[in-house]
């Protein structure tokens, strides 16, 4: 998995010429969003 892997973050970076750190920020941003979305959706649900 790993092996296969690694092709990704090089292409990753070859895109987007930022440090590799903050690239795994921005992916880390992204996902707390969605994660707090999806719980904002979640207890609406359950209000109703």
């Amino acid at each position: 998995m790993q092996c296969n892997a690694i092709p990704y973050y090089s292409f990753f970076i070859r895109i987007f010429p930022f440090p590799y750190v903050t690239v795994l920020l921005l992916f880390y941003f992204l996902f707390s969003i969605c994660k707090i979305l999806m719980v904002e959706e979640y207890l609406g649900e359950q209000r109703d």
